[in-house]
């Protein structure tokens, strides 16, 4: 179980936990299989983080034990969402910059799940 931002959910999560708004409504029970149209949701209603049960790695077989297939798993995970950067430096750059964030962002909840 580990807690997300709502930006790094995806739609194969389970959630661990019911995601509540600010007045104890229930917007999505514990057990939930996220999906792209509940993601939305959760964002329309200003919700930022949940607790999920899903696989900590971006993509299957992506261990921290193998460091390339993490990255190429990251890589391919923006790709998806952004498409190809197709030579355009900028989009490069964001890419570079986005897969640093998402690692270091991996690396800092394996600390904290390790205490």
């Amino acid at each position: 179980m580990r807690e997300i931002t709502l930006v790094d959910a995806r739609s194969d999560m389970i959630l661990a936990s019911d995601v509540l708004h600010d007045h104890q409504k229930l917007l999505l029970r514990k057990g939930v299989a996220l999906n792209d149209k509940n993601i939305k949701i959760l964002k329309s209603w200003g919700i930022t983080r949940i607790t999920v049960n899903s696989d900590p790695h971006p993509e299957d077989g992506a261990t921290p034990a193998d460091p390339v297939a993490l990255i190429e798993a990251i890589e391919d995970r923006l790709n998806h969402k952004f498409g190809e950067t197709d030579g355009n430096e900028i989009h490069k750059e964001i890419q570079r910059v986005a897969t640093q964030i998402i690692i270091a962002r991996y690396h800092a909840q394996e600390a904290i799940d390790a205490q």
